[in-house]
């Protein structure tokens, strides 16, 4: 059975159960209770259609005593089931155990209504996020009558409130975690920059005396005449020489990685210009044939680093002839993205099994005897590319010839 109690002219209550008139003449009011019996009626109809909303009335003592569409749709009870049974069963076991149900009651009797959100529960025990509006219903002469309660469910809403805040508690955290990384790629840079100082002096001073000594020493087995030992002292002084290299490229390996990166713009001809005029005794001495495709003009880019690069990419060209005159291209255009390099030789080539492999440090393809060098070289080229925001990579057909190509981010800023 549906109640529902509500303040209308010339009724002091009305109930589906009951209607009690005021004193006087029955004919004189018919008209009104008619009217007033439809408007009832109507407004019944209106909160009993409501699915968005769970409206239903209590008794004075919290018991239910009406059921709209949407409470059942909400909560999950048929009016039969419900009817009679106090609210409490609506709240979850540790809301019971404050008595929130009695205080929310008790504040309604004193301020005429409360509000709050909290998880309520459904018939089938799952747990719903409401908003709760419980006021006091009075008669016409101010007594307490019952009470009305409006509850939606904002299941959704405090999903998404949870979700983002979730979403700001991981941000947080990764933020946090970031921090603790650059903090400790801070501290790791500035080992590193210790250790570059160690290797560029504490290291590099005792080979350059046992370099130094290695001189003398061949000085005076030379002019002593003993073949066999200067052998030896040769042999050292190479040795040497080698370890000294390897601790130079070592530490530019090392510094590409940690420096800041200062651009400007820098002319096309001028970085070929100076790479062949730093390498012309290699060049002189084979002989080489070099020709130069030039489409661009100026780049932004580190000039001593593109240098280095330039040298190195050469430089290989320039060995690993195979013994023939060396025949080298230095081609340059623009791409939509980038600046677009290559180095092209008729060298000896390169097996497409370490096509992939040869930038990698210490990666050797012949013995030192064959082709000297540190294994480093191209690791430092592929280093010096990045720095550039650009790619490097290789063609190659063994015995013809290799087509090393690089690009240059056109999206650098100079400084």
């Amino acid at each position: 059975m549906y109640n529902f109690f509500l303040k209308l002219p010339n009724i002091k209550l009305i109930s589906t159960h009951r209607l009690f008139f005021p004193t006087g003449s029955m004919q004189d009011n018919k008209h009104h209770i008619l009217q007033n019996i439809d408007t009832a009626e109507r407004y019944r109809l209106l909160i009993e259609q409501v699915k968005d909303y769970a409206i239903f009335m209590l008794d004075e003592g919290g018991h239910v005593i009406s059921w709209n569409e949407g409470a059942q749709r909400i909560k999950g009870y048929a009016p039969h089931e419900i009817l009679g049974k106090h609210f409490s069963v609506f709240y979850p076991a540790e809301d019971i155990s404050k008595d929130i149900p009695g205080m929310e009651l008790r504040v309604v009797r004193q301020t005429g209504k409360f509000e709050d959100e909290g998880w309520r529960l459904r018939k089938d025990g799952s747990r719903f996020w409401a908003n709760v509006l419980i006021t006091a219903v009075y008669n016409e002469r101010r007594q307490l009558i019952g009470f009305s309660k409006v509850t939606r469910d904002l299941t959704e809403r405090k999903k998404a409130e949870q979700a983002l805040q979730d979403s700001e508690e991981r941000y947080r955290s990764l933020a946090m975690q970031l921090n603790r990384t650059v903090q400790a790629l801070a501290t790791a840079n500035e080992e590193l920059q210790q250790f570059n100082s160690i290797v560029s002096h504490d290291l590099q001073e005792p080979l350059r005396t046992t370099y130094s000594y290695l001189l003398l020493i061949r000085k005076n087995l030379a002019d002593k005449g003993e073949p066999e030992q200067l052998r030896y002292i040769e042999r050292a002084i190479l040795a040497t020489t080698r370890m000294r290299e390897l601790i130079i490229s070592l530490l530019n390996y090392a510094l590409l990685g940690t420096e800041e990166r200062i651009f400007s713009l820098l002319s096309v001809e001028e970085l070929v210009s100076e790479t062949l005029h730093n390498l012309r005794h290699g060049l002189e001495e084979k002989n080489a044939v070099v020709q130069v495709n030039r489409e661009i003009s100026t780049v932004t880019g580190n000039k001593v680093r593109l240098l280095q690069l330039l040298q190195n990419l050469v430089s290989n060209a320039i060995k690993f002839s195979g013994g023939k005159t060396p025949e080298i291209t230095i081609s340059c255009r623009e791409e939509p993205a980038f600046y677009l390099f290559s180095i092209a030789d008729k060298g000896i080539g390169i097996a497409p099994e370490y096509v992939s492999r040869i930038f990698e440090v210490f990666r050797r393809l012949h013995p030192e005897k064959e082709y000297p060098g540190t294994g480093i070289g191209l690791s430092i080229c592929k280093k010096i590319v990045e720095y550039h925001a650009g790619n490097i990579w290789v063609e190659s057909v063994l015995g013809e010839g290799s087509v090393f190509y690089f690009t240059i981010s056109k999206n650098l800023l100079a400084k």
